[in-house]
């Protein structure tokens, strides 16, 4: 039986509200192996790779990678998984 997806109810502007991303933090996204993309948090908390504004990580790694991705294990903010900051926000 294949896995569910999980919503956690967590967005860009949650993290960014509770300071534990900030404007600027610079964004990587490695959908594919030896695909690297780069960028920075914006103003509103969005994900700004290749000259695109996200406000979905999986959004931003499935449309970069053109298939299926979890951003939240794909994007990196400031040297960490975004994923790593969704579970400090929600106090795991």
């Amino acid at each position: 039986m294949p896995a569910t997806k999980q919503h956690y109810g967590v967005s860009m502007q949650d993290l960014l509200g509770a300071g534990l991303i900030k404007v600027g933090d610079k964004v990587t996204c490695e959908p594919r192996k030896g695909q690297l993309y780069g960028g920075q948090i914006g103003p509103n908390g969005e994900i700004v790779l290749n000259g695109r504004s996200f406000y979905s990580p999986t959004e931003a790694a499935k449309t970069l990678a053109g298939n299926s991705r979890n951003g939240w294990e794909d994007i990196w903010v400031a040297g960490r998984r975004l994923r790593e900051y969704r579970d400090a926000y929600l106090g795991r």
